[in-house]
């Protein structure tokens, strides 16, 4: 395939060689070429006769550029040309979507799907299943089940890849059942079916399940690859069975599977768990090509099991082997000096990671906001300021630790340095998708076509929760919080109550600045939506309009990543599974 590729570039050249112009029918055949060779500078040579040529309008050499330059992981050109297209076809839409998804930029991804449900072209099984990797990823289990709703209304349910994408959907979300009845449908030997089967097994605590799955698997002469190893691996280190770790290593060295650095990886991890360091380190040992994460990987087993100056020697060893440390394998050695009273030693190495361009000071001030060690905290944020002294996020890390600690004048104080820095914190921003529309809230901005009825829907508000005599628990938040953070948070709940009218909801009281909603008996008859969110817990109290006694808004109006008001008639059959 390389030697074809090769040859059509070759072709093109003696054809400019030869004064013969090139058409519509050649460029997106130079163009996939150069993509799938990744000469980039070739394929931007390319994109210049096409504008000598006065090409650029047509669609399929403009698709041609889209799948070259997404090819090349250049998505940001990619995007620039999508966004030009005169006319999109749906070739057009599934390349840039599914360019974003394989390059892990999700949130582009979904924003151009949006934009895409909201023309009039339809996605295709690619574009679907590119989304589907998304959600899958990201563990939205309630937007994929949305899709999966949209799969099956565009009589797509019955599509390999589609079904191979919604099963390691809900085997990633945890829904294990859902996952082995979409996996039992199918009759398709694909490694990639039964790896996400396996990995949603053992991710999900079904080790035994897993395994069964695993040997299931070789039965059917399907042939493992480095994933399925890594899933069964993590079974058996779940088990903690020796004898099972062993039958899986010895799978491994009579495949071709015993160099490949991510299985070693697991096996090392697996054996550390199930209790024997000797066989970690022997397959540490015939691991030919050892990276940076094999040898982190021993170094915390040993650490793991107390062996501190064995987790030093190997670390020196790592040294000697010119083998480049990252933060991981320093926690890894300071955890392994700490487990054996190596105090002195464990300090060095922390002291020693500025030389490696490593700094774990923020994680360190993280960690004191945590258990509100307020000392250490500013030592470590002191460092911090020090080696990044614009970097806004450190100082509200600090103010968080202060704020954790009620120390309310060192919040102040550390309002005051950011402004004496002219440093200032992002305004914040939230979003809701409501009847298939994005909506936006950011501080301080009023130019939301609704945002003088939230601000009257947000005084309705008060005044009930004042009429109710709610007295706010100021134990369970931070309460010096400043003004843009309250005005968010209100902003959003103001819209949300806004669209779940018409008739009035009751608010009987408040929890911190969370809404607690009870179920009175008309609660459930007035509102006209339901609201799902992110967290699969959320779907367990929501349904049918209904909010169970007691239950409070905190996720649903504060932490969700956004929120989805579905109509009556369009409320998932999933969820009902899960309730």
């Amino acid at each position: 395939m390389h030697n074809m590729f090769n040859s059509v570039v070759e072709m093109y050249s003696r054809m400019q060689q030869a004064f013969v112009s090139p058409d519509t029918f050649t460029f997106p055949h130079v163009l996939k070429a150069c993509g799938s060779l990744l000469a980039r500078r070739y394929g931007r040579a390319v994109h210049a006769q096409i504008f000598r040529h006065g090409l650029e309008e047509d669609v399929f050499v403009q698709n041609g550029l889209l799948s070259f330059y997404v090819k090349c992981d250049d998505n940001n050109l990619a995007r620039v040309i999508f966004y030009g297209l005169s006319n999109r076809d749906v070739v057009s839409w599934t390349l840039i979507i599914s360019g974003y998804a394989h390059n892990r930029q999700y949130m582009e991804a979904l924003s151009i799907f949006r934009d895409m449900r909201r023309s009039d072209i339809k996605p295709d099984c690619i574009a679907l299943v590119s989304v589907l990797k998304a959600y899958s990823d990201l563990e939205e289990l309630n937007q994929g089940g949305c899709l999966h709703s949209l799969v099956i209304k565009m009589g797509h349910e019955f599509e390999p890849d589609l079904r191979i994408a919604l099963t390691s959907l809900y085997a990633k979300c945890g829904q294990v059942s859902a996952a082995k009845s979409l996996f039992d449908q199918m009759k398709v030997e694909d490694v990639i079916l039964w790896n996400a089967m396996i990995s949603g097994f053992a991710k999900n605590g079904h080790a035994n399940e897993a395994l069964e799955l695993f040997t299931e698997m070789i039965s059917k002469s399907i042939q493992p690859d480095a994933v399925t190893i890594q899933s069964s691996a993590l079974a058996s280190a779940q088990l903690g069975s020796l004898d099972q770790a062993r039958w899986v290593d010895n799978y491994v060295k009579n495949s071709k599977l015993g160099g490949d650095v991510i299985v070693s990886t697991a096996l090392i991890d697996m054996y550390v768990k199930c209790g024997s360091v000797e066989l970690a380190r022997d397959v540490f040992n015939r691991t030919v090509d050892k990276d940076v994460v094999v040898w982190t990987a021993m170094i915390m087993g040993y650490g793991l099991h107390g062996w501190g100056r064995e987790a030093i020697n190997l670390f020196n060893e790592m040294k000697d082997a010119e083998v480049h440390p990252n933060d991981v394998t320093f926690l890894a050695l300071i955890t392994a000096c700490s487990h054996c009273g190596l105090v002195e030693e464990g300090w060095e190495f922390f002291i020693s990671m500025k030389d490696y361009g490593i700094s774990v000071w923020g994680a360190l001030l993280s960690a004191c906001k945590i258990h509100r060690r307020v000392t250490l905290g500013e030592y470590a944020a002191e460092k911090l300021f020090s080696l990044d002294p614009l970097n806004t996020g450190h100082y509200v890390l600090l103010s968080n630790l202060y704020a954790s600690a009620r120390m309310w004048d060192g919040v102040a104080k550390v309002r005051v340095l950011m402004k004496s820095k002219g440093l200032n914190k992002d305004s914040g921003y939230s979003m809701i998708e409501i009847d298939g529309k994005l909506q936006a809230f950011r501080i301080g901005d009023k130019s939301h076509p609704r945002s003088d009825e939230i601000y009257k829907k947000l005084e309705w508000l008060e005044m009930r929760l004042l009429e109710s005599g709610f007295v706010p628990d100021t134990e369970s938040a931070l309460h010096d919080l400043d003004k843009e953070d309250k005005e968010l948070s209100e902003m959003q709940t103001g819209f949300i109550i806004l669209r779940m009218e018409p008739a009035p909801v009751e608010i009987t009281g408040k929890n911190g600045t969370s809404l607690v909603v009870y179920n009175k008996p008309h609660l459930h008859k007035c509102l006209k939506s339901s609201i799902s969110t992110k967290d699969e817990a959320a779907f367990k109290n929501l349904k049918h309009w209904e909010l169970k006694p007691g239950y409070t808004g905190n996720d649903l109006f504060t932490n969700a990543i956004f929120l989805e008001v579905l109509p009556v008639d369009q409320f998932l059959s999933f969820l009902e599974q899960l309730n």
